[in-house]
């Protein structure tokens, strides 16, 4: 009876054990299980009748198993170069002619180097496909081993698509030293050596001779100079400039061409500029009868002048302003009034024209 009871609890909890057991291993089983050990949970989607959209394809899915769209090549023209040399680098693209392109573009310098030249080709049609190409010259200055850096290319497939980009892969180059090894050690500073130097007398004598000219030379010069520089010349005589802008008038033939208002015009002017550098008198800014007005106040011009100046800017204003046709003979009376006038009112102590310019001639000579 005892070994019973003994079978029998025994049996019990071995049964209850084993239930546990399941019922465990039951409720930590997942109903799909996945190859990392993880749950997979799949989203519920909102709308139930619309599917769940495939993942974008991708370009190298895009290019599998078709000629590529677009290609790039970078190289340069040496791997190994030395300080001071030229590097030639180079960019070329081949696209689909429907392909939009952003070039790559840089600025003074390109991973160490110093761009020093670039040049753009035309673009080139190939096929269907047109061909890029950069050219950049590169300088360095500094021995070491430099990395080009990747140059990005920016793409559009068509109208209305998204930007993409490619990369190119790094160049590397090689700069060397143009010194050698020994150049590049320090070394000690030599002891200054002083020149020998041999010269006889009549060397010696040449130099000292030629110096002695130079510093003569010099000093002739800056006396010269000097001279030049505080003489001031005196001012030419107002009759002088007068007689000499009346030849002129003369010389241009108005009266020949016709042009009588304009010959009384320059007359009148050149005897109104005289007045003002002769007597201090603003002539040509006023008018006549301001002119006249002024006149009658002042003693620098005699009476007797002052009736002459007065019938002769009334003649010359009836021509200019009343449309008055003068005579031949009035005409050459005008003439001949302006020089009497000026001939007749010139300061007694100026020189005349013939004696300023004999003493200009002088000291031109003197000069020289």
């Amino acid at each position: 009876m005892t070994m019973n009871k003994k079978f029998l609890t025994i049996f019990f909890l071995s049964s209850i054990i084993v239930f546990v057991s399941a019922y465990i291993s039951f409720a930590q089983t997942p109903s799909e299980p996945d190859q990392g050990g993880a749950l997979n949970f799949t989203p519920m989607n909102p709308i139930g009748d619309e599917q769940e959209k495939p993942p974008e394809e991708s370009i190298s899915d895009t290019f599998k198993g078709k000629k590529p769209l677009i290609t790039v090549n970078t190289y340069v023209d040496k791997s190994k170069i030395t300080v001071g040399d030229k590097l030639k680098y180079t960019i070329e693209v081949t696209a689909d002619k429907n392909i939009d392109l952003e070039l790559p573009g840089f600025a003074e310098f390109l991973g160490g180097f110093a761009i020093t030249d670039y040049n753009k080709a035309e673009p080139k049609k190939s096929g269907s496909n047109i061909v890029y190409k950069l050219e950049y010259t590169l300088d360095v200055y500094l021995p070491e081993t430099y990395a080009i850096p990747p140059a990005r290319i920016t793409y559009t497939l068509g109208k209305g698509n998204d930007k993409k980009q490619i990369f190119t892969a790094p160049i590397f180059v090689t700069v060397e030293s143009v010194l050698q090894d020994e150049d590049n050690q320090l070394r000690d500073i030599k002891p200054v050596e002083t020149p020998e130097v041999n010269i006889n007398k009549k060397t010696m004598a040449i130099i000292i001779g030629c110096s002695a000219l130079l510093i003569a030379i010099i000093i002739i010069a800056v006396i010269i100079f000097k001279r030049r520089k505080n003489y001031v010349a005196p001012p030419i005589p107002a009759h002088i400039i007068a007689f000499k802008a009346l030849e002129e008038i003369k010389a241009k033939g108005l009266v020949e061409a016709g042009e009588i208002k304009e010959y009384y015009f320059l007359i009148s002017n050149v005897l109104r500029h005289y007045i003002e550098n002769r007597f201090d008198l603003m002539a040509p800014e006023w008018t006549t009868e301001e002119f006249l007005q002024e006149l009658s106040k002042t003693t620098a011009i005699e009476t007797k002048y002052q009736s002459i100046l007065e019938d002769f800017l009334t003649h010359c204003d009836i021509v200019k302003f009343a449309k008055y046709n003068p005579s031949s003979d009035e005409i050459n009376k005008i003439y001949l009034i302006a020089v009497d006038f000026i001939e007749q009112t010139k300061q007694a102590d100026e020189p005349d024209e013939e004696e300023i310019d004999e003493n200009d001639q002088y000291d031109e000579q003197e000069d020289e």
